[in-house]
């Protein structure tokens, strides 16, 4: 089950949390280029433990570069190309012609899981 909210114009909301049965995670400042503070619980019994983490910053358009300079000199799909975003596109369109309409509006159905999807990038040491 999933209970979500998203908004353009909303002050400093800036985290993502998912709740579970045995524990919850909680990621602020979670759409940032740095600075994200993870914390997550997991209970089993009467036990508790608690952590938070850091997570270390990278400099995510350097990463996106090399991965898609590696993509293009092996000739490999990139790990998310243009149309994943294209997909992401129509979904938000239909999204606005549904509140506008005031009905539901279907999309084509995609065959599989991230169809679109080239292999993950490679870490860089």
């Amino acid at each position: 089950m999933v209970d979500s909210i998203t908004h353009y114009n909303t002050h400093d909301s800036r985290f993502y949390r998912v709740n579970g049965e045995k524990g919850w995670m909680h990621l602020n400042n979670a759409y940032a280029y740095q600075g994200q503070q993870l914390q997550t619980s997991h209970a089993e019994g009467p036990a508790k433990m608690q952590n938070q983490i850091t997570i270390s910053p990278v400099n995510q358009f350097a990463a996106e570069m090399d991965h898609f300079s590696t993509c293009v000199l092996e000739d490999k799909p990139p790990h998310t190309p243009g149309e994943e975003g294209l997909q992401d596109q129509r979904i938000m369109e239909a999204i606005y012609q549904s509140a506008r309409e005031g009905r539901p509006v279907k999309l084509p159905p995609m065959s599989g899981t991230d169809v679109f999807r080239g292999p993950e990038p490679k870490e860089n040491a």
